[in-house]
């Protein structure tokens, strides 16, 4: 467990890395469906022409990681029985994509 000084950091996303996930619109829009609205947030900055100059960058472990990268539901609203619901519903895609192959294992 990551310690979370709240006196300090605001949480304002949740993101969750799903390894090996290869169609991360196809398992947004299978939330979207259970009315679990999800988010994908902060692109590498290699990728903004602000930060890259123009320039083409390779980062392998970024632009491997990126794609796998999802923010959940985060706000005050959310009950404990919410949060239950999104992460059954997540680990049940989860498992069922890992069973028919659409996400590789590492």
């Amino acid at each position: 467990v990551v310690p979370h000084d709240y006196n300090k950091v605001v949480p304002h996303i949740y993101v969750v890395r799903i390894a090996g996930l290869i169609d991360r619109e196809k398992l947004r829009a299978s939330l979207l469906n259970l009315d679990i609205h999800t988010g994908v947030h902060y692109q590498p900055n290699h990728w903004l022409e602000y930060f890259n100059g123009g320039k083409t960058y390779i980062l392998p472990a970024v632009d491997s990681i990126y794609p796998e990268l999802l923010s959940l539901p985060l706000h005050p609203d959310l009950t404990t029985q919410d949060i239950r619901f999104i992460c059954d519903k997540l680990l049940a895609y989860i498992d069922e994509q890992v069973a028919n192959g659409s996400i590789s294992s590492r």
